[in-house]
C-alpha cells in the first residue's frame, strides 16, 4: 500500500467569525480535500485575529516547523485564502489552486 503524504493546513480568521458555520466548513474542507487526494492531514495551523492587520504567529510557526525545517516529513501544505484552497507540494515546489 502506498504511504499517504503528510499534509498540514493554514487558515487565518477574524476571531468573531471563528465559530461561524462558514469557518467550520473551511476547517472541515481541509480534511475532505485530504481524504479525496489520499493525503494524511497532520495539523491545521489557525490564526485567530482581531483584525486583518494583526500578526500571524501560526503562519510563522508553520514555516519554521515545515518549510524551513529540512528534517520535516510534511510533503504538502494547504492554505485557505481568498475563498479557495491552495496546495503546495514541497518536493516539487508546485502550487495548485483547488
Amino acid at each position: 500500500m502506498k504511504k499517504k503524504m503528510k499534509t498540514v493546513g493554514y487558515v487565518s480568521v477574524i476571531k468573531k467569525y471563528a465559530k461561524s458555520k462558514e469557518h467550520q466548513k473551511v476547517m472541515h474542507g481541509f480534511q475532505l480535500l485530504c481524504d479525496k487526494k489520499g493525503w494524511e492531514l497532520v495539523k491545521i495551523y489557525e490564526d485567530k485575529k482581531e483584525s486583518s492587520k494583526d500578526p500571524t504567529p501560526e503562519m510563522a510557526r508553520m514555516f519554521r516547523e515545515v518549510s524551513m525545517n529540512k528534517d520535516s516529513d510534511i510533503e504538502i501544505t494547504i492554505h485557505y485564502a481568498f475563498g479557495g484552497y491552495m496546495v503546495n507540494q514541497k518536493k516539487q515546489d508546485t502550487v495548485s489552486n483547488l
